[in-house]
């Protein structure tokens, strides 16, 4: 075979090389988009599900399966998943939730971590103003920010959280608490209610919270209504700082409300991924406590 032969080969099959790589690699993409949709698509299910739980105190493992196009078993799935949270009973045929069952899982979300969301809250008061309007999410992490505002006056706080109006209802600081539909799993307001009362206002310091950001390009929450909140807060904030401890760095959640540059200070703790804390620092200022 002569060398002109050889070298044609060659070429050829490294052709073929390049071109299988390039396809498996758009394969392994196209893969890795659908087992995401999928994941988001179970998340947000699951979500709704709890909702109508919160709402109704009782749901059909039929009706459901109607509702969502799904199978009676992947209802009976999400079901599980709820029940192993500790926040719902299994009936026959069903769940049912109760009040107990939500107040204590609202307080264990608020006690996991707490030494480090506690540390977070102290120090984002180096960020709050004197006098001005103050926004504080609903959420585990930015409520422990509550208690240490009891000792300020003359704030203008706003908040979509119950848990943080209640905290604050007797300070000297004059406490608003948007209106809007009740999240029984956080309690905090949703809706359209919610982001018109957002909308009329103009916000000096946001402090919002994130359910994880793990696989995305910036903070995400775990439903799509906690997301359009917190978008409408942003868009009427000066700054916005984003409280969230490390154990968020190792969670998913459902959809991103913003991207890491539309935030300009994210505080958590040390410890954190370092390789997800270094390309998220490229993007915005990274504070560690």
């Amino acid at each position: 075979m002569s060398p002109s032969v050889r070298l044609f080969f060659l070429l050829y099959w490294l052709r073929t090389f390049v071109f299988a790589c390039i396809f498996l690699k758009g394969r392994c993409r196209i893969v890795d988009r659908r087992e995401r949709r999928m994941k988001m698509l179970t998340e947000q299910r699951r979500n709704e599900v709890f909702a109508m739980l919160s709402r109704d105190g009782t749901v059909s493992v039929n009706a459901l399966a109607k509702q969502f196009g799904v199978t009676m078993q992947t209802i009976r799935k999400d079901i599980a998943y709820w029940e192993e949270q500790g926040i719902l009973r299994k009936t026959h045929g069903g769940a049912v939730i109760s009040s107990e069952d939500l107040v204590r899982h609202i307080k264990m979300r608020i006690s996991e971590n707490m030494e480090e969301k506690q540390a977070l809250a102290r120090k984002s008061l180096a960020f709050l103003p004197d006098k001005g309007v103050v926004y504080l999410d609903c959420g585990s992490t930015v409520s422990c920010l509550a208690r240490p505002l009891l000792a300020r006056s003359g704030l203008v706080i706003v908040t979509s959280s119950i848990i943080v109006a209640n905290t604050l209802a007797d300070s000297e600081n004059t406490v608003y608490l948007t209106g809007g539909m009740l999240r029984g799993d956080t309690l905090g307001t949703v809706g359209m209610w919610t982001d018109s009362a957002l909308m009329s206002i103009r916000i000096d310091v946001a402090v919002l919270g994130s359910s994880g950001f793990r696989d995305f390009e910036g903070p995400a929450v775990d439903a799509f209504a906690d997301a359009e909140v917190k978008r409408a807060v942003m868009r009427r904030s000066r700054f916005n700082l984003l409280l969230a401890d490390k154990s968020k760095f190792d969670r998913s959640s459902l959809v991103a409300f913003c991207g890491w540059k539309d935030i300009d200070v994210f505080m958590t703790n040390a410890g954190a991924d370092g390789e997800l804390a270094g390309a998220i620092g490229k993007c915005t200022k990274l504070v560690f406590v």
